[in-house]
């Protein structure tokens, strides 16, 4: 019974003080903040209840079960809360230690580039304080720094996504970046993740080298297959244009050696 169960809430959370067993089992409950603040007193068999001026208008009494909630906490409610039920009988006490926080704000991530292309160092702020992490092709330094107040600042890779988490016992904030998002810092070797270029992973580079090689290779490729195929042709024409002379001429001598003769028989005669 003397121990006390922890409970962590944001400032304007509600916070419900049950009580140990049943409400039935009980006649008074009694609602203690640090042993000597009276929050509120219910008598059953009355049905009657007084509040400090503290709590009004601040708590929800069930009467069913007979809880008790406090509305809109604030950072000056922490502390510990007992809740006293009696009876003719018996006697049950559960204790509360409430601590209230503000909300964390988000984390801010940035990224620098290091002398080595390969490396990258993730930095993350929040709450005045700072952590900083090596990142190298797919892996990074997991980080964690927290404050003597309960809050904590993390930096941790997780499904390929890099992760920087701002949290107090009450609350948590984060920001992320993909690992991905990284890799332009440093060429990839491997065929995961391959770069602009061809599909199986060549680079860039070569990939528009050998455009280029190739290009330039049909390209002239071609222009020595036209030339060539005009040069036959020319060939060929030129050819047929002999032979077509040379038969020509053939038949103009015979049809001149013809004429001549049948001179020479009309003269003789």
């Amino acid at each position: 019974q003397g121990s006390s169960d922890p409970v962590f809430r944001v400032v304007g959370d509600s916070f419900r003080l049950e009580i140990n067993g049943s409400a039935s089992e009980f006649d008074d409950f009694f609602w203690v903040f640090n042993s000597t603040v009276n929050v509120q007193k219910y008598y059953k068999i009355l049905k009657h209840n007084t509040q400090t001026p503290r709590y009004k208008d601040r708590v929800e009494f069930n009467e069913e079960t007979c809880s008790l909630t406090l509305k809109n906490v604030q950072k000056d409610d922490s502390g510990l809360y007992e809740v006293k039920a009696s009876s003719t009988e018996k006697t049950a006490v559960a204790k509360y230690r409430l601590s209230v926080f503000d909300p964390v704000e988000a984390p801010v991530l940035s990224l620098t580039e290091s002398t080595d292309t390969c490396n990258i160092t993730l930095t993350c702020r929040g709450h005045d304080l700072s952590v900083s992490s090596r990142c190298s092709y797919r892996t990074c330094e997991e980080k964690e720094v927290t404050s003597p107040g309960g809050v904590a600042l993390s930096l941790y890779v997780r499904d390929s996504v890099i992760i920087c988490n701002h949290s107090n016992p009450a609350s948590w904030k984060q920001k992320s970046v993909e690992m991905k998002a990284c890799r332009h810092f440093c060429a990839d070797t491997d065929a995961v993740s391959p770069p602009a270029g061809n599909s199986a992973g060549e680079p860039a580079g070569n990939s528009a080298g050998n455009s280029a090689g190739n290009s330039a290779g049909n390209s002239t490729g071609e222009s020595a297959g036209e030339s060539a195929g005009v040069s036959v042709c020319l060939l060929t024409a030129g050819i047929y244009s002999v032979i077509l002379i040379i038969l020509l001429s053939a038949v103009i001598t015979v049809h001149i050696r013809e004429r001549c003769n049948k001179s020479s028989k009309l003269s003789n005669d």
